[in-house]
């Protein structure tokens, strides 16, 4: 019998324990929940802040990208309506004002490429919009969303470069000729040439003509005319560039480093930073090969070139890369004692 009631103490012991360990597991759970939804909260309200920015910006003139319905279709003609059906994602369409409208002066009708009205711009967005178009912007359409159906309903990106944007990008596409051409065209034509699909073979040819459309990060569509020498045939070649040349160099200076053949590394590397490609990269291993060449008073200096040098390209991550090296190498005891004795002795 006492057996039977200690057992039954234990077991009513048990039962408190594990009911109050499901009691803290549920206010844990409960306060995760919470927290969860904080959190949550919060990246919401950040990325509406940020979309809000970004829309305020596409309104004030400085470039960027809307995402908006086209309304009306419902009320358009048939064929229209049939125009719009075949729309797919990426399909260009334009937009028209409507000063003669006489429910919304500030009307912007939509058109198709083929002349289709198929609706207009919301009338929260019509008046921004007839703003940029005032202004002269370039204003790029694209259909992003076509639900489909009989009456589908049909979403497009609005997108424009800013004249700073437009200024911006002729410059880098003027830089990358020029440096190309510096360079010598025939010199560098297979390595200018890494992603094209099409190969001239071992006919003798020559460059008649090249230029640039620049796409973002130091990344550019090449458009380059190139004529048989033998019968004067010309084909056009279309091929995508990304620092093909300072790719090139950098793979073959770590070569070089390899071979201990420091000196040839350090000129394809100073190369790079002439021709302003794969900056960072090349600017952090020149830190290092200065050192072994007792070039020490170069190093700061040259950081701080490569630095301007990446901000006039808007590349971000490599003026954060070699201002993080520059800060290492100031920080470093070692180094400042042997930039001072390196100064004393060129004194």
């Amino acid at each position: 019998m006492e057996v039977l009631f200690i057992f039954l103490i234990l077991f009513v012991l048990f039962c408190i324990l594990c009911f109050a360990n499901l009691n803290q597991r549920e206010e844990d759970n409960a306060t995760y929940k919470s927290s969860t939804d904080i959190k949550l909260d919060q990246c919401m309200e950040m990325l509406d802040e940020m979309l809000e920015t970004l829309q305020n910006h596409f309104f004030e003139g400085r470039g960027g990208s809307i995402n908006i319905a086209i309304k009306g279709l419902y009320y358009r003609e048939q064929e229209d309506i049939i125009a719009a059906r075949s729309l797919y994602i990426g399909k260009s369409v334009y937009l028209r004002e409507e000063p003669e409208n006489s429910s919304d002066p500030n009307a912007v009708a939509v058109y198709t490429e083929s002349g289709n009205h198929i609706g207009y711009v919301p009338k929260e967005y019509a008046q921004g919009i007839k703003n940029l178009i005032k202004q002269g912007l370039e204003l790029n359409c694209t259909i992003s969303k076509n639900t489909g159906g009989n009456i589908p309903y049909l979403y497009m990106d609005v997108s424009y470069k800013s004249k700073e944007q437009k200024e911006f990008e002729s410059n880098m596409e003027q830089i990358l000729i020029n440096n190309l051409k510096s360079l010598g065209l025939d010199e560098t034509e297979d390595i200018r040439r890494r992603y094209s699909a099409i190969r001239l073979g071992t006919r003798k040819h020559r460059t008649i003509d090249i230029v640039a459309k620049y796409r973002g990060r130091n990344t550019f569509d090449i458009i380059e005319t190139v004529e048989y020498i033998d019968n004067s045939e010309r084909h056009k070649l279309n091929y995508y560039y990304e620092e093909n040349i300072g790719h090139e160099n950098y793979e073959n200076a770590r070569l070089c480093e390899k071979a201990n053949d420091v000196n040839t590394a350090i000129s394809l590397y100073e190369m790079n930073l002439n021709i302003e490609e794969c900056i960072s990269k090349s600017a952090e291993r020149l830190s290092v090969l200065y050192k072994k060449v007792h070039r020490i008073n170069d190093i700061i200096p040259m950081l701080d070139s490569s630095i301007d040098k990446a901000k006039q390209h808007r590349i971000n991550y490599e003026v954060e890369s070699m201002t993080k090296r520059k800060e290492q190498l100031l920080s470093s005891p070692t180094f400042l004692k042997q930039l001072d004795k390196s100064k004393k002795t060129d004194d």
